[in-house]
């Protein structure tokens, strides 16, 4: 599966996408498809240059400060804004994926949406330094919604959607930070943040949508296919060996390697339902596995070249819905500060967990604000992750 950054293509995709609205229906209402309106945004917005690039990302790198040249360039896409944030609104999205081409499905919207969540962040931060923090920390909701466009397609759109959450993590923590104690914005950010959060996962979606597109490729045509890809990110001796074996096989070859994908798939679902640390070591063992086997068993060979390494990806997955929960937790803070001129010596009960450990977060008061510090360990990287957060005076 590929992303895409083609104009001319991009472009017909939005066409044909519009002409499924018949229009009557289009002047009667808007449309209920989120993509159209998605769409619609990338035809109006024009990629930055090298050089305004560079000013956006100083900007929210916070190496400069907001000028004139960034306010124009939000302006000469308010209407850009405009659908992004009515797409993000709109609860149903299909993007139109032609899921039959399997490796050879492209997404150009991903790429743009990227450059999208770039755009939104940039007004976020501009907003909050004129004090508009409520609009400032919509439009970090309005990424989030985003990303739930995308979280529930294909494996590449769920790493996307990861990265989207993330980003717009990054903001609110930010937006927090500069904003004085404002109840009636703190307790409107909690309960948005808590519909969020409430959302059930789309990871085991993501695994029955990558097992059903690739394991049509268990095949003797569409194996010689995936052996031809040239952007398989695969080792050549293990490419070398899938050849061998697919030059003298037989029809059984082709039937054991889909019982053995669906069998790795199994476990990886079944994995996804256990805490972290146990998920974590089911998902390796389960990987190693299919290392070891494809050695001397023509079963695995599928599954080596095709297996995503869902161990490390389930980790990203952790990684930021805990990155969430501490965002969450701090809203908490922030609302007991506000209420009562300090923060409290210890957590509230039953605050969003430490998803690495399964228990709350590490708590610690400091000169300017606070940290809360995870108490499990991403086993990928071997990090523990803390969050510190600042409280305006």
């Amino acid at each position: 599966m590929k992303t895409l950054n083609n104009n001319n293509l991009t472009t017909a995709f939005c066409i044909a996408l519009a002409l499924f609205v018949s229009t009557p229906a289009a002047f009667a209402q808007a449309p209920e498809n989120a993509a159209l309106f998605y769409y619609q945004a990338f035809l109006l917005y024009e990629k930055p240059d090298a050089t305004m690039d560079k000013m956006l990302s100083d900007f929210l790198d916070d190496k400069i400060g907001a000028n004139e040249v960034i306010e124009q360039f939000i302006g000469k896409n308010r209407a850009v804004i405009d659908y992004l944030v009515t797409a993000a609104d709109t609860p149903y999205c299909d993007w139109g994926y032609d899921y039959s081409r399997g490796l050879d499905l492209m997404m150009p919207n991903l790429a743009r949406l990227r450059r999208a969540t770039y755009l939104i962040q940039t007004e976020a931060k501009l907003l909050s330094k004129k004090s508009n923090y409520r609009m400032a920390l919509d439009r970090c909701l309005s990424i989030h919604k985003m990303a739930s466009h995308v979280a529930d397609t294909t494996l590449i759109g769920y790493l996307t959607a990861i990265t989207f959450n993330r980003r717009a993590n990054n903001s609110i923590q930010g937006i927090l930070e500069d904003m004085p104690g404002d109840l009636q914005t703190l307790d409107w950010l909690k309960s948005q943040l808590a519909e969020i959060g409430n959302r059930p996962s789309p990871s085991k979606i993501v695994v029955d949508i990558e097992r059903e597109i690739l394991g049509a490729y268990m095949t003797r045509e569409k194996f010689n296919e995936m052996l031809s890809e040239k952007e398989l990110a695969v080792e050549a001796s293990l490419l070398e060996l899938a050849r061998e074996r697919v030059l003298v096989a037989d029809e059984q070859f082709f039937v054991k390697n889909k019982d053995y994908w669906e069998k790795h798939f199994a476990v990886v679902k079944a994995a996804l339902d256990l805490p972290y640390v146990q998920a974590f070591a089911k998902l390796n063992k389960v990987e190693e596995k299919v290392k070891k086997d494809v050695i001397e068993d023509i079963a695995a060979t599928g599954t080596a070249i095709l297996a995503a390494p869902f161990s490390r990806i389930y980790s990203q997955q952790v990684k930021t819905k805990t990155f969430s929960n501490a965002i969450r937790t701090a809203v908490e803070l922030y609302i007991i500060e506000a209420r009562t001129g300090r923060l409290p010596d210890k957590l509230p009960a039953d605050m969003p967990k430490d998803l690495f450990s399964g228990q709350d977060f590490e708590y610690k008061k400091t000169e300017d604000g606070f940290i809360l510090r995870c108490r499990g360990r991403d086993l990928t990287k071997g990090e523990i992750y803390q969050y510190e957060f600042k409280v305006k005076q």
